[in-house]
């Protein structure tokens, strides 16, 4: 549906991606844990299901940290892959998107397509995996590379 429309996603998700860029939801204890493990090199890999981006809150360095769903904090094209910086991505959300639930006054009344800079298609988003997609080449890697490696899973 994505490929078709993309503004009920980003109508929906509006919300959620913007207060993830102003950290409204904050690390739990437990990313302060795996903080912990990582600072004592304990930590191989962080592989998690979680979209939140949570994770990219703490000190734990971003190339350890596999979102095999993606994540809201990041965002790339779905159509050529090319990454977008997230909070320019947020600033096009901000004034491209409307505001389905009435909390954003100075959201626009009308959606507008938010055109890729590299292929130029209105395919950019959160990195979550959607329905039926394959989940990231990362994830495959890190199974191959870090599972046989790992004390605990």
């Amino acid at each position: 549906m994505f490929l078709q429309n993309q503004f009920p996603y980003h109508e929906v998700r509006r919300p959620f991606i913007l207060g993830t860029q102003r950290q409204q939801w904050k690390a739990t204890l437990f990313h302060r844990f795996l903080e912990v493990l990582d600072a004592k090199g304990k930590l191989l890999r962080l592989v998690t299901q979680n979209i939140d981006g949570l994770d990219f809150q703490t000190s734990i360095d971003p190339a350890k940290i596999c979102a095999c769903h993606g994540s809201v904090g990041r965002a790339a094209c779905e159509g050529c892959g090319a990454p977008v910086d997230f909070d320019d991505f947020c600033q096009t959300v901000r004034t491209s998107i409307k505001d389905i639930y009435g909390v954003d006054a100075d959201a626009p009344a009308e959606s507008s397509e938010m055109l890729c800079a590299s292929c130029q298609r209105p395919l950019l988003k959160p990195t979550t995996v959607l329905f039926g997609a394959s989940l990231p080449q990362s994830f495959f890697e890190v199974l191959e590379n870090d599972l046989p490696a790992a004390d605990l899973v």
